[in-house]
């Protein structure tokens, strides 16, 4: 038998807390509608700058250099036809507005901080970029070497079985 007391009180409870709610001179606390309602903002870019950056302070700036290129965590970008996305120009406004700095060209600035002529700093992760691509083909071939041992095995036991053709 299933026991309903657990809900009883449970209802009683509701009923109580429900009561001593409407006795409340404090029609604030008690209504949901009246608690503010926070709603977050976006600042107009640039509203707010400190700094104005062009491509050829990253070049003189070490500094400068790590904090928009390296920091920003979005390069090496890859370019499809020479064109840069316009997710990585709002990717980068987003992390300039957070620097209160601006860009005359936003296009400019990815172009530089994508270049290691252009951006000292960015030496170190083309390096790492580039010593990535190779994993991926000793992955593969351990993949297929696996997959073959694993046939040859299924093959070998059938055959002791008798079951194979």
């Amino acid at each position: 038998m299933i026991s309903v007391y657990a809900s009883f009180f449970f209802i009683f409870t509701f009923v109580v807390c429900l009561a001593n709610s409407s006795k409340s001179n404090n029609r604030q606390i008690d209504s949901f509608d009246s608690y503010p309602k926070h709603v977050a903002t976006l600042s107009t870019a640039g509203a707010t700058t400190l700094i104005t950056i062009t491509p050829g302070d990253i070049l003189e700036g070490k500094h400068l250099c790590k904090l928009l290129c390296r920091e920003s965590q979005i390069f090496p970008i890859t370019l499809r036809g020479g064109a840069i996305k316009d997710e990585d120009k709002h990717k980068i406004n987003v992390h300039l507005t957070f620097l209160y700095a601006s860009v005359a060209n936003a296009e400019s600035l990815l172009n530089a901080c994508n270049s290691e002529a252009t951006a000292p700093c960015m030496k170190k992760v083309a390096a790492l970029a580039k010593s990535d691509d190779g994993k991926w083909i000793w992955i593969i071939i351990g993949v297929v070497f696996c997959l073959l041992v694993v046939v040859g095995v299924i093959v070998i036991v059938m055959k002791k079985k008798g079951d194979f053709l």
